[in-house]
């Protein structure tokens, strides 16, 4: 019995390790040129508005891990100038933010971005308009479905997608789900008021987008 249970133990982790790329070998290439931004403390992801303006969700999750979370932020970063320098968008906004990922709508009314956010006792998404390089608070929008939420895709003022990466809330559940790669993500739909879950059944749903078309979803 004690054999049978080392070996699954040991298979079960070799298995993860080989799925996570610790055995894969990676040739570096890049045909231009890097530039390293200091100052930036967790950026976790990354978007770019058809005017060439990045913005970068940044949360220092070691702070919030030993029990001291500081303010996360969004940046800008333009990509239009020769230097650009990072631009802190949210260091006036007043409640607790933790962001994680983002995503940019435009149209005539101006530019909007959809951010999940990380509160301590709760996931919510947070909407902004971009005004004078600030971001603007519009709303804020809360549901049970909100998981475990990663990534969020948005298709107009009113509708986007949203990833929970874990079917499970707890470190614990999401610890089994990891390492017995379990399928227990999903991906849900907000529709002016209300969350749908489209899709489910998946092994740590992402990053999510669209193809250039708007008609299939990745």
């Amino acid at each position: 019995m004690n054999s049978l249970l080392i070996f699954i133990v040991g298979f079960l982790t070799l298995k993860t390790f080989s799925d996570s790329g610790s055995f894969k070998s990676i040739n570096p290439h890049n045909n231009g040129k890097c530039s390293k931004i200091e100052n930036v403390s967790g950026p976790e992801d990354i978007t770019i508005s058809k005017n060439g303006l990045a913005f970068i969700s940044c949360d220092n999750r070691r702070a919030t891990l030993a029990g001291s979370p500081v303010q996360g932020s969004i940046f800008l970063y333009d990509l239009n100038i020769k230097f650009p320098k990072l631009i802190n968008l949210t260091k006036h906004i007043n409640f607790e933010f933790h962001p994680h990922g983002i995503s940019i709508y435009e149209n005539e009314n101006g530019v909007f971005i959809f951010v999940i956010n990380h509160r301590l006792a709760e996931n919510t998404i947070e909407v902004f308009k971009l005004f004078n390089k600030k971001l603007i608070h519009q709303n804020t929008i809360r549901d049970s479905l909100l998981i475990s939420p990663n990534d969020i895709l948005a298709i107009d003022q009113n509708q986007f997608y949203v990833t929970n990466d874990h079917g499970s809330s707890s470190h614990l559940g999401k610890l089994f789900e990891d390492y017995l790669q379990l399928s227990k993500s999903n991906v849900v739909y907000f529709n002016q008021n209300k969350f749908d879950v489209v899709t489910s059944d998946l092994k740590y749903a992402n990053g999510i987008n669209f193809n250039k078309n708007k008609t299939k979803v990745y």
